[in-house]
């Protein structure tokens, strides 16, 4: 029974039927669609609230049926839709008690620590699955986080001048609405560039991720513009989220353990097109804010250009490295592949399909060089007996050793083969004595062999071919 941290027996998950995220978000597109009737405000928030309460239980029960060490991630998310909800109730309670609002209060307080605690669970999420690739996941998302802070900086806080009014702690607490949503993006991110494939839990987690980041937008559009009008959608966006994540939660696929994961994720389609997009986008805002008359702060876009540079570069040099290692790697085990198709797995003496290949060059260079070609057969006298008496042990390494004589024996330009059994095959391209070769040969393999603690004397006998001619049918063999 596996006892490592993170997992327990299957039998102890709570499950879960296959429907249940599909009637929930069911339920969900139910409710929503009664906050455009006219039930009143009080019944809308209800709805709002009860969906976002519902979403962190559901948080809870995947944290008690998630494996591959999930737990945690859910958990953290659990806590930052409760405090999500504790915000909702708060601005309620704040609204009903008074019929307005402060500028600031403690409901401010717990939306804002939502979003660290979603992006801790979320980002925890991604960083467990994916697995080996951590690394490149941070930097790709890091990158693209970066460019997304400056196009927020930008557009929803400098432009609007929420740092410059008379109270800056008001328009700080204004500003950290709209730079989360940046943590979000991180998360978001990090989820699509995570190794696994898709399973149904994780697309309603991502967009779970990507419906929030939207609501929030939407809802700083309409609260910059004044568009008070636009609640009801906005609280329709809130309800659709709230229910993806519970939909999310509950989905079977939460229960089981991650073991499908993609080979191609680092140079996937997806991810070299956000990473080519936040560079047009960086060097863009860099360009043309300026030009159109924004204010900008020049510190903030140099700073966050040589970010983006910096971890973009950083990971091109990464894939091109990679790129370089796999190659490397094919090509060893391709000539690994050759090697072992042309060689003697015992002696590693070229076999017989690489002895007739170099036999065919070798008879085009001596005939090229008015040389004389011969092939010298080797056969072993006493192997059988040896080989029968004491074992294949015993015979492998007889045939080992005679093979390091043979090839001591000839000259460095010799070549030597091994086709099968105790049959050798020396092909000589000389103007000399082929005779002195064969003695040698004869004198080398007459010494005795000491195998495993045991003395034995083989002897050997070698027939000699002179290949004077070839035609295209062959070799054509004149004496042996």
């Amino acid at each position: 029974m596996d006892t490592s941290p993170g997992s327990r027996p299957a039998h102890r998950y709570p499950k879960t039927r296959s429907t249940a995220p599909w009637i929930l978000l069911a339920l969900t597109l139910f409710l929503t669609g009664l906050t455009f009737l006219p039930i009143g405000d009080h019944a809308r928030s209800a709805i709002v609230i009860v969906l976002s309460l519902a979403a962190a239980v559901c948080a809870v029960i995947a944290s008690r049926r998630t494996i591959d060490g999930l737990r945690g991630a859910w958990l953290l998310i659990a806590v930052g839709m409760a405090l999500n909800t504790g915000g909702d109730i708060w601005y309620q309670y704040l609204l009903r008690r008074s019929g307005t609002l402060p500028d600031l209060s403690g409901a401010d307080a717990l939306y804002l620590m939502t979003y660290p605690c979603l992006f801790a669970g979320l980002g925890r999420m991604a960083w467990v699955l994916s697995g080996t690739r951590r690394k490149a996941m941070f930097a790709d998302s890091s990158a693209i986080v970066v460019a997304a802070g400056l196009a927020t900086w930008q557009f929803f806080v400098i432009n609007p001048g929420l740092l410059t009014g008379n109270s800056m702690l008001k328009g700080a607490v204004f500003a950290a609405y709209p730079m989360s949503d940046v943590l979000l993006v991180g998360a978001l991110v990090g989820l699509l560039f995570s190794a696994i494939r898709p399973t149904g839990g994780l697309v309603l987690l991502v967009a779970f991720a990507g419906m929030f980041l939207a609501s929030d937008v939407f809802y700083t559009l309409i609260d910059l513009a004044g568009m008070e009008n636009q609640s009801l959608t906005s609280d329709a966006l809130y309800c659709i989220t709230y229910g993806l994540l519970a939909a999310a939660a509950l989905h079977p696929s939460v229960a089981k353990p991650v073991t499908d994961r993609r080979a191609d994720t680092e140079t996937s389609y997806l991810r070299l097109a956000l990473l080519s997009g936040t560079v047009f986008a960086a060097l863009a805002l860099a360009v043309l804010v300026p030009a159109l008359g924004y204010e900008y702060q020049p510190v903030v876009y140099l700073a966050a250009s040589l970010a983006v540079g910096a971890l973009v570069t950083g990971r091109i040099v990464s894939l091109v490295r990679k790129l370089v290692s796999e190659h490397r790697r094919l090509t060893d085990a391709e000539t690994k592949l050759l090697h072992q198709a042309e060689h003697d797995s015992l002696t590693e003496l070229p076999n017989r399909a690489k002895l007739l290949q170099h036999i065919g060059d070798e008879m085009a260079a001596a005939s090229d060089n008015q040389q004389q070609l011969y092939l010298m057969f080797v056969d072993l006298d006493n192997f059988k007996f040896v080989n029968d008496s004491y074992g294949h042990r015993t015979g492998d390494e007889l045939l080992f050793q005679a093979s390091a004589r043979i090839r001591e024996a000839v000259r460095a330009d010799n070549f030597v083969a091994r086709i099968g059994g105790d049959e050798f095959v020396v092909v000589a391209r000389t103007d000399g004595d082929i005779h002195a070769i064969a003695d040698r040969i004869i004198e080398a393999l007459s010494e005795p062999f000491m195998l495993h603690d045991l003395s034995a004397t083989v002897g050997a006998s070698i027939g000699i071919a002179s290949l004077r001619d070839h035609t295209e049918s062959g070799l054509s063999l004149i004496h042996i």
